[in-house]
């Protein structure tokens, strides 16, 4: 008996893999659902279904990486990137079909579920940047207190200049990651990199 070739599912679709510890993922935006499937799994979830759509975007080796974040009803998350891994360090960049997702995915939610909530932003991710930055404060204190203690400042110049770079890195980091709401019917550039 002779096997017919699978038709491709019509609709927009976007393939990822989101890390090492998962195969990649293709994920299909239609008929007021989405669904994905890999070679161990496949699922739906119908959009009116969807509570909360997050996007949040984080550094990589390739410039920004971004992130979709959905949340059901009953607190399931589905989540898939930008950029597929590929191995340790190496990700590719699969852009273009992450955006036009995103962006259908957003204008049909906003249609289907009006009680949908579109964030941008990561609470937790945000926190974290706090408290490192905190941390990142107190060690550049503590070193020129030592530093001026010890009468040995110079000694403590390597490590405060590496500060002097990691305090704005971190700065601009939790302006980017504070959750705020976004228009699901203009998705913002810098949340679909």
């Amino acid at each position: 008996m002779e096997q017919q070739a699978e038709t491709p599912q019509p609709g927009i679709v976007h393939m990822v893999r989101n890390s090492l510890l998962v195969n990649e993922r293709t994920f299909v935006l239609a008929e007021g659902m989405i669904s994905w499937s890999d070679n161990r799994a496949n699922g739906a979830l119908p959009l009116p279904d969807i509570s909360s759509v997050e996007l949040i975007t984080y550094p990589g080796p390739d410039g920004r990486i971004g992130q979709c974040t959905l949340r059901d009803k009953a607190g399931r998350k589905l989540k898939f990137r930008s950029h597929s891994y590929r191995s340790l360090g190496n990700f590719e960049p699969r852009i273009e079909s992450y955006s036009k997702f995103i962006r259908e995915l957003c204008v049909a939610l906003a249609g289907t579920n009006p009680d949908a909530r579109f964030q941008a932003g990561h609470s937790a991710m945000w926190y974290a940047y706090i408290v490192i930055l905190v941390l990142a404060v107190l060690t550049c204190i503590f070193f020129l207190v030592a530093g001026i203690v010890m009468e040995k400042l110079f000694g403590a110049l390597p490590m405060l200049l590496g500060l002097a770079v990691l305090i704005p890195f971190l700065l601009r980091q939790v302006r980017r990651n504070k959750k705020v709401a976004f228009d699901p019917a203009n998705v913002p550039a810098e949340l679909i990199v």
